[in-house]
């Protein structure tokens, strides 16, 4: 087992190490795009061990695919998956902001899941939901339980809300409710 706290010289070692776990892990895992520098971790504390990685206090991950941020990491060689805790916030590519109790990582996968408390927002779009499921593969995320997305002035209710990240299309199943503005009202916009 390794400690090292944040130090210069501590953390380059860590930072390769690191790197190198989540690589063995499946972190870009029929990804040709990534290369070993593409992934970064950064964090206070970091504990490596055989097959285990631990990383405490103000973690960041860098990877092709966006930005993720929270309090705790920890990632099992063994499972190749991940947890990541303390206020998580994803922050990928194409510019969207996924927020939740804590993220269920699957590196082989390439799957993302939120058990409580998840938020994805776009420029244009803001949904929350109970949970929260992204799939690389398909660049979507399906959201459940008490779903509300907000669409410019459309809202959106239901049980089950798809959402695909690339072109915002969004596929509703269950039972469903979609409130559209008035015409006839004038909003805060409007009258300036």
């Amino acid at each position: 087992m390794v400690t090292v706290k944040n130090t210069k010289l501590g953390f380059s070692l860590v930072l390769l190490l690191g790197i190198l776990f989540l690589l063995a892990a499946g972190v870009g895992a029929g990804n040709n795009e990534g290369s070993i520098e593409d992934i970064e971790i950064w964090a206070d504390e970091m504990t490596i061990e055989e097959d285990k990685l631990i990383a405490e206090g103000n973690v960041v991950i860098y990877s092709p695919q966006g930005e993720m941020r929270g309090a705790y990491f920890e990632a099992d060689n063994i499972s190749e998956t991940g947890v990541l805790s303390g206020d998580p916030v994803w922050e990928n590519e194409a510019g969207w902001v996924v927020t939740g109790s804590k993220f269920e990582i699957d590196f082989a996968k390439q799957e993302l899941f939120i058990p409580e408390r998840a938020n994805v927002e776009s420029e244009q779009v803001v949904a929350d939901s109970q949970q929260l499921h992204y799939f690389r593969a398909r660049n979507e995320v399906i959201l459940t339980g008490e779903v509300e997305v907000t669409n410019q002035q459309r809202r959106l209710t239901g049980e089950q809300v798809v959402i695909d990240l690339e072109t915002e299309r969004m596929t509703s199943s269950g039972s469903s409710r979609l409130l559209l503005p008035r015409r006839d009202v004038e909003t805060e916009d409007d009258q300036e």
